[in-house]
């Protein structure tokens, strides 16, 4: 074939392919937030293209906000056949057939969007779930949902830090004076771990604490009112937290720093924390404390 014949070819084809991808007019609309008028533009588009599922879950989308529920529901079911995007076409999909009244159906399609991946926060406030939410079966399936909304709740590896949490007073281990107060809080729905350092000397700082599904690591980011910085990574050994950084000192050179927490039987917790100069090969002890619950 020659070059001519194939310059041809792309020419009448490329033009085509691009259009199956991208119903520009159709997307302005929908981005533009006017799902009424988008409707026939993406209504014609799946009929010339329809394996296009994100058009079949758009077209669902702008019908669901114009409250054609039964069509909404048909297109997103279209879109599901496709495999395009389970979260979002799932959990939309839920929400028409609430508005539908087949609450048994929205709940399980509700529940696979979620367990997809779609953020869950928004299922106590979204006015689409309203008829599932006064139904009385919504206390049970939000229950059984919560895992999806608070996911970092009910992951085992995200609570090994937990003996950590609460309120303390920390004492020197050798001669139990009291050292300062440091409070450690869960946040954001039990993600990560905030924590915060009162001296009786005057100093202070913080860290945020959390495990990474990344590298299946503890980390923890200290920063204090010195300027100082380390930053720690490492996890549970033989039932104590072992963390090991870097640490960096204004005007100091780098160094070495561990940290280890242990659980005590009588629910106090002890910390070592130790340097080193020479990249790990010696440690020294430059805190050795036990942490006590403050009592109300």
């Amino acid at each position: 074939m020659s070059r001519l014949a194939l310059l041809i070819i792309c020419a009448l084809w490329v033009p085509r392919l691009l259009a199956a991808e991208t119903p520009a007019r159709g997307d302005s609309l929908y981005f533009a937030q006017n799902y009424t008028a988008a409707i026939p533009e993406y209504s014609a588009f799946v009929a010339e293209h329809p394996e296009s599922g994100r058009a079949w879950y758009r077209l669902g989308y702008c019908e669901l906000k114009a409250a054609l529920y039964a069509d909404a529901a048909a297109h997103f079911h279209k879109a599901d056949s496709l495999k395009f995007n389970p979260a979002y076409t799932n959990y939309n999909w839920a929400c028409a057939l609430a508005q539908l009244g087949d609450l048994r159906t929205s709940a399980i399609k509700l529940e696979t969007g979620l367990s997809n991946g779609y953020p869950g926060a928004q299922i106590d406030s979204d006015t689409d779930l309203a008829p599932l939410r006064t139904s009385g079966e919504w206390a049970s399936l939000r229950e059984q949902l919560n895992r999806y909304v608070e996911p970092c709740l009910y992951d085992q590896r995200m609570r090994e830090l937990d003996f950590w949490v609460g309120v303390w007073d920390v004492y020197f281990l050798s001669n139990n004076q009291k050292a300062g107060v440091n409070t450690l809080t869960t946040t954001e729905h039990g993600c990560f771990i905030h924590e915060q350092w009162q001296s009786e000397s005057g100093h202070s700082g913080q860290s945020i604490n959390y495990f990474s599904r990344a590298d299946s690591l503890w980390h923890q980011t200290w920063i204090d009112r010195d300027g100082g910085q380390v930053e720690y990574t490492g996890g549970l050994r033989n039932g104590a937290m072992v963390l090991e950084g870097t640490g960096n000192d204004p005007g100091l050179p780098p160094y070495r720093a561990r940290m280890t927490m242990t659980p005590l039987p009588d629910g106090s917790v002890e910390q070592l924390m130790e340097r080193s100069s020479d990249d790990g090969a010696n440690w020294y002890e430059i805190f050795h404390g036990i942490y006590r619950r403050q009592t109300e």
